[in-house]
This record gives C-alpha cells, structure tokens and sequence, in this order.
C-alpha cells in the first residue's frame, strides 16, 4: 500500500510537472511570437525612417533650389528692400543653416518684399550717375519704379531683368524734389504729378 500511495503521489508530481511544462511551452511560444512581432516592428520602424530620410533629402533638395533662386531674385533687390533682409540672406546663404530656419528665412524674405512692394519707400545711396559719383535721394513706389534727386539732378529709377537702371532725366527735378518733400513731411501736402511710364 505504500508503494501505491507513493506511485499515486508520483503520478500527481508528474502530472503538476505536465502542467508547468505546457505552461513554459505556452510562454515561450508567445515570447518567440512577440519577439516575432518585434522584429517586425523594427523592420517597418527602419522602414518607415528610411522613407522618412527620403523624404527630408528630397525637401532639402527643394528647398536649396528654391533658395538659390530667390537669392537670384534678390539681386535684384533695390537697396533699401536689401537692407531690410540682410538678415535672411545670411542665413540663406550659410551652408550650416538648418532646414527649418532656411524656409522660415524664405518666408520672411517674401513677406518683406510683397510689403515693400505695397509701400512707398525713402532711401539715401550713393551711385554714380553718368560717371559722378552722388549722394541721392530715392523714393520707390513699390519694386515697379523709383525717382531721385541729388543737388540739381534728378533721374528715374527702373527695373528690368539686369537690375535697377539710373536714368537722368533733369526735367522732372521739380515734380520729383516735391515729391520727396511731401513724404518727408517738409513741405505741405499736395498733389504732385510723377512721370510714372518713360516715353521711348
């Protein structure tokens, strides 16, 4: 009888054992199928950041293109409206400039240039005009013309594909003297007449 009772007590040993085994089996099943579910995670993470890679390689391409060709356009720029976006053509220019701040650098250059578009402008250059070099006083009307007197001269300032061109033209000194005077707020207001198409 003792033998069955520990042969009864085996068995019970054995069958506790079954059950703890199909328990680490079960475990370790799951454990392959999430490590499994892992990789698989971790193939689609490099998967996804490669894309990602991509993705930014080609948006900086974009955005150095687009860079280089408002840098293009600003040279264009009359000089106060360089003046105003000294700044972000720095950064445009530096090769260590962030992506970010490179398009946030294209946005603000935009901005000012559409304002000063939309404004009337008061600027004091130097430029040599028929080979004398002046102190002139500009005003533009936008980025589409601008008018300047220095002493007893005076000119119009145009724009076409090669830049701003300084185009002598002492008959509307007067017109244009006035002009600058109403704008400075030094003479009284009053309509004056600016010759805003150039006959040819």
């Amino acid at each position: 009888k003792e033998s069955d009772a520990q042969r009864l007590s085996l068995m019970k040993l054995l069958d506790i054992y079954r059950v703890e085994l199909d328990l680490l089996e079960e475990g370790i099943s799951v454990a392959g199928v999430t490590l499994s579910d892992s990789d698989a995670e971790l193939e689609a993470v490099k998967m996804s950041t490669e894309h990602l890679r991509q993705t930014r390689g080609r948006l900086q391409q974009k955005v150095d293109d687009q860079s280089l060709r408002l840098l293009e356009i600003m040279n264009h720029y009359p000089s106060p409206l360089l003046q105003q976006v000294a700044g972000q053509k720095n950064a445009l220019t530096d090769p260590a400039t962030k992506l970010r701040a490179k398009v946030l650098a294209m946005v603000a250059v935009i901005k000012s240039t559409i304002k000063f578009n939309q404004v009337v402008t008061y600027s004091e250059e130097i430029l040599a005009i028929d080979g004398v070099e002046r102190q002139l006083q500009v005003l533009y009307l936008g980025l589409g013309r601008g008018f300047y007197v220095s002493g007893d001269t005076a000119g119009l300032v145009e724009v076409d594909s090669t830049g701003w061109k300084w185009i002598r033209k002492d008959q509307y000194w007067k017109n244009i003297s006035a002009a600058i005077g109403v704008y400075q707020k030094t003479t009284r207001p009053e309509l004056v007449k600016l010759p805003i198409h150039l006959a040819q």
